[in-house]
């Protein structure tokens, strides 16, 4: 990707507004030391986004269920497949199951319920438009 940015022009590259790309860090690294500004220009895909995020699921429901497990409760035992479930897609077979889930208050529901709201409000996340300095 550097190697491309370096073929063009300063004046080419500058009016570069947005990258779409997956989150590999080598895409990331080049855009941000090619690009004027390139931090704010990166836009990572919904998919890519979308697996990072039911990624975080299952980590926080593999925890939970650790912690729940050693006191004896077993209700995300055999649950990891339940989570990766887009709702609109659940067989009929699981949707109770699925549905007790996410009505539910543990925290992996908490964190499916994130991912459900960030992978559904954006075809894009783009963090040029995000002040991530604190106030």
């Amino acid at each position: 990707m550097a190697s491309y940015y370096e073929s063009l022009s300063e004046a080419e590259r500058s009016k570069i507004e947005t990258v779409a790309m997956d989150m590999w860090a080598a895409y990331i690294s080049a855009t941000v030391s090619c690009l004027p500004d390139g931090a704010r220009k990166l836009a990572y895909d919904k998919f890519h986004v979308a697996s990072h995020l039911g990624g975080a699921v299952d980590e926080v429901r593999r925890e939970e269920h650790r912690l729940l497990s050693r006191l004896g409760d077993d209700r995300l035992a055999d649950t990891r497949y339940l989570w990766l479930y887009d709702p609109d897609n659940v067989p009929e077979r699981r949707w109770s199951r699925f549905k007790q889930l996410i009505d539910g208050t543990s925290k992996t529901a908490r964190c499916w319920h994130l991912k459900e709201v960030a992978t559904r409000t954006a075809i894009y996340f783009h963090l040029g438009g995000l002040d991530l300095e604190p106030h």
